[in-house]
């Protein structure tokens, strides 16, 4: 169905838009883990905040778990992406740490929250990682042990 005077089609009553409803958990859950941590982020908080039935949050994500574990692995995946191809680029490594921490720092301005996000989760001794992040975890710290490897190596930077 088009509406009168649009090119964009519209929703029947009562239909969802299944995809606007994740991106409004996501959205609304990276505010609160960022604000309150994650054990201080309820269901119910991210639900009106999100302005959907907090039974979507189960239905998207299994849960406050998934919906977490969903947001990291939507952002780290991206990062990942590109520290993928930084890694394959032959430049020197003063150039790739510029580009990484480049990477991170458009990834903060794109989700302005996972930065706090990440920085409670490690006060908190990661209680809310899924172990199944560890590996992207893993690879971001082994991509600067590699450009630090490159640099000590080319002799840009020194062994400490």
């Amino acid at each position: 169905m088009v509406d009168a005077g649009t090119k964009h089609p519209t929703r029947p009553p009562g239909q969802r838009d299944a995809e606007a409803t994740r991106e409004a958990l996501l959205a609304a859950a990276t505010e609160l883990f960022a604000d309150r941590g994650f054990a201080g982020a309820t269901v119910d908080a991210i639900a009106v905040r999100a302005r959907v039935n907090k039974a979507m949050i189960n239905y998207h994500f299994q849960g406050k778990q998934g919906l977490y574990t969903a947001i990291l692995e939507r952002d780290f995946g991206w990062a990942l992406t590109r520290l993928t191809e930084l890694t394959q680029e032959p430049i020197r490594a003063g150039a790739k740490l510029f580009r990484f921490v480049a990477i991170f720092g458009e990834l903060h301005q794109r989700r302005p929250g996972l930065s706090a996000m990440m920085l409670r989760e490690a006060m908190s001794g990661g209680r809310g990682l899924d172990p199944k992040l560890l590996p992207d975890m893993r690879s971001i710290f082994e991509a600067v042990q590699a450009i630090v490897a490159q640099g000590i190596a080319e002799g840009t930077f020194r062994d400490v």
